[in-house]
Formats: structure tokens, sequence, C-alpha cells
């Protein structure tokens, strides 16, 4: 003998929706993905230029790649809370541009200082609200 309880609470609804527009989304996310590692790996091969271009020492050198990893492990949570707030879409598309516009600023910095505060260290918050 069982007994069958109906249930008021509806069927759950899926979470992932088909539809045309899924495939360029999965693809430009993924191609962003992709994209977050070089600028590590890229300024890291790039060091010896900056130092001899900018006649910096090896501490501030340094600090062209930490800048990058340390913003972007400090804005990562942030950018979770700024996606909750504004949506997920427009959170990843200002991700996007606050990244082009910091790397933009990276191709003119005439100094160290320059690079790191202008350029890699917004360059590195943007990424993180990529991943969200």
């Amino acid at each position: 003998m069982s007994t069958q309880t109906a249930s008021s609470a509806p069927p759950p609804t899926p979470v992932a929706q088909e539809g045309p527009g899924r495939a360029p989304a999965l693809i430009a996310v993924l191609l962003a993905v992709l994209v977050v590692p070089m600028p590590i790996s890229g300024t890291a091969v790039a060091l010896p230029g900056i130092g001899a271009s900018t006649h910096a020492a090896l501490a501030p050198l340094q600090w062209v790649v930490n800048a990058f990893n340390v913003a972007f492990a400090c804005f990562t949570l942030v950018w979770g809370s700024v996606a909750d707030i504004i949506g997920r879409v427009r959170a990843f598309a200002a991700g996007v541009a606050l990244y082009a516009a910091a790397s933009l600023a990276s191709a003119f910095a005439t100094d160290v200082l320059w690079l790191d505060v202008t350029g890699r260290g917004p360059a590195g918050s943007g990424p993180s609200g990529w991943g969200i």
C-alpha cells in the first residue's frame, strides 16, 4: 500500500535553455576565457624588452606582472556582486571594455609606474568579470 502525495510546487524548469543565440554566447565566453592567461604569460616574455625601454630595475618590473595578478584576484568577488546588480551580460561587456581600454593605456605607457597604475592593474580587473 503506497500513498502518493500531490506536490503543490511546479516542476523545475531546465537551467539550460535551447535556442539559436546560445552558440554565439558560448563561443564568446570560451574565447574570453582563453584570452585570460595570455596577458600573464605574454607580459612575462616581454619583461626584458619593457625593462630595456623604460630603464627600470628588477623590482618595478616584477610589479608589471604582479599588478595584473593582484587585481585579477581582488576584483573577482567585486565583479560577482556587480553582475548580480547589473546582470551577467552587462558585467561581461563591461569587463571586456575595461580590459580593452586598459590594454590601450598600457600601449602608451612611458614608464613602469604608468604601466602598472593605468594599464596592468585595470587590465587585470577586467577579466575578473569574464568568469562570472
